[in-house]
């Protein structure tokens, strides 16, 4: 506060420019929020770093309640009467495993007219990357343990249509998303890809930002670019 009085007491403009937490470069989560915010769908959100896709530049998330709710609202949008619009739910995958499974139970008991989008990027990224049931391929003392398998898990419980997509395949997850909201009942589209932060879980080619190639374009913008330090972006 005191740095930035005596700036403006100075006429001096500050070096660096306001910007609003947002996902990390290259997260898996971001395709799948385009989408939505493409499709018009009224989206319940959940407790996880894809919370962030609630404020700019992405604002594709329209509640969000408690840890494991997104669903709940969902189902209660859907019952209420709720047909503008697409009603959509997202949760992470720990998150499923912590407080969304009754939800989703309810929900394919039913037969809620909503489409759930599981977030799965194998691990609890919100607070450190901490391994869970579905991820995991260590227990809690580094021994052998089962894994919770979420499309097998969705199916027991009643859900009919199951569909696991790579949300770095654009067109696949436009495809998916797309088709399950347009389904009448319960859909459930899993986006599959490891957190980005977590190096040892990463396959494939994972994209950021690169500062030298940028020129300013307005599509980095509306991805959320991150790169700080970036002079088309800064006005530098």
């Amino acid at each position: 506060m005191i740095a930035a009085s005596l700036s403006a007491d100075l006429g001096l403009t500050p070096a660096s420019t306001p910007r609003p937490p947002v996902l990390c470069p290259g997260c898996p989560h971001t395709t799948p929020f385009l989408v939505l915010r493409e499709l018009d769908a009224v989206v319940a959100g959940d407790i996880g770093c894809y919370t962030l896709a609630a404020g700019e530049p992405l604002k594709a998330m329209d509640t969000c309640l408690a840890m494991g709710s997104s669903i709940g609202v969902a189902v209660g949008m859907a019952k209420a009467g709720l047909k503008s619009k697409p009603v959509v739910a997202t949760i992470g995958d720990s998150t499923l495993l912590h407080g969304g499974i009754p939800a989703l139970i309810d929900a394919a008991y039913n037969d809620s007219d909503i489409t759930v989008v599981i977030l799965d990027n194998g691990t609890t990224a919100m607070t450190g990357g901490q391994p869970n049931a579905a991820g995991s391929q260590a227990g809690i003392h580094d021994g052998p343990t089962g894994r919770v398998d979420i499309p097998a898990l969705c199916r027991s419980i009643g859900v009919k249509s199951v569909v696991v997509v790579d949300p770095y395949d654009l067109g696949a997850t436009h495809r998916a998303l797309l088709g399950a909201v347009r389904r009448r009942g319960l859909s459930v589209v899993i986006t599959t890809r490891p957190c980005v932060e977590m190096p040892i879980k990463v396959r494939g080619r994972v994209y950021g930002g690169d500062t030298d190639a940028c020129n300013g374009s307005p599509l980095s913008q509306a991805l959320g670019c991150t790169t700080l330090s970036c002079g088309a972006h800064s006005g530098a």
